[in-house]
């Protein structure tokens, strides 16, 4: 098997319990929803879109093997989502790209929208936890492409 087949088939396998119906549909909810902020978090630098796409794969591994099977194939997550599944974390350079463009976001915006003292602390703060997040993804072992 490939690796991308393998990941799925080992998500498969390892799928918790079967959960009920409304449980899967919250999921798969939730699941779109984050997918949703993931997308979003592509053009926003306030939205991380790495933690928001793996959740959106946690989702969808309990949930629906269909969905989950097509999120890793879309070409923005699919190698991040097989990668952190396999327990390889998220590469250094993905979170440095992250972080980067969390940043430049964040300091082209402050400087200029000028926005009032109370909405930049706001800002700033969601900066601060979109940082902490990212930087405690886990952290891709051996080389990095």
């Amino acid at each position: 098997m490939t690796g991308l087949s393998t990941s799925i088939h080992t998500v498969q396998n390892t799928c918790r319990s079967p959960v009920s119906k409304p449980l899967r549909i919250a999921l798969i909810i939730v699941g779109i929803l984050a997918l949703a902020l993931g997308v979003i978090g592509i053009f926003l630098p306030l939205l991380p879109t790495v933690p928001f796409v793996l959740l959106a794969a946690a989702c969808f591994s309990r949930a629906s093997t269909r969905m989950h099977r097509w999120l890793l194939q879309l070409p923005f997550a699919g190698k991040v989502i097989d990668d952190y599944e396999k327990g390889s974390g998220v590469s250094r350079r993905t979170k440095f790209t992250a972080l980067l463009m969390l940043w430049t976001g964040m300091t082209i915006s402050a400087i200029a929208l000028a926005p009032p003292p109370a909405v930049l602390a706001l800002l700033a703060m969601l900066a601060v936890g979109a940082t902490v997040i990212i930087v405690q993804l886990p952290k891709r072992q051996g080389p990095t492409i």
